[in-house]
């Protein structure tokens, strides 16, 4: 009677390849979903100047302060593509209390 090597399938080097290939279609996979999922924040960052400028200029139809720190804009409805309700626009506030309170002096609905 022949006798069967069964290490024969531990020594070819195919089987470990088979396996990398695995790994990279399921890791692809992840990095496609997260740029669909993930790739739909097309916010420009503008200066504290140019928000005023907007403000004064009656283009800004909504603030939000978001964790203090950032702060969103979205404009009034200018007849473009996007939806109504999502910022076009954000820039940063090195202090939530002190912006607040510059929202509050000049009478700039917002939400935190």
């Amino acid at each position: 009677m022949a006798e069967f090597n069964t290490n024969d399938k531990k020594r070819n080097p195919k089987n470990n390849n088979n396996i990398y290939w695995i790994y990279v279609v399921v890791l692809a996979f992840f990095i496609i979903g997260s740029l669909l999922i993930g790739g739909n924040d097309n916010k420009q960052e503008i200066t504290f100047s140019e928000f005023s400028k907007m403000w004064e200029d009656g283009k800004v139809k909504e603030v939000v302060v978001i964790n203090g720190t950032e702060v969103d804009i979205v404009l009034q409805n200018s007849g473009s593509q996007s939806s109504d309700s999502a910022p076009q626009y954000f820039f940063k506030v090195s202090s939530a209390d002190t912006f607040q309170e510059y929202l509050i002096t000049n009478n700039i609905p917002f939400k935190v």
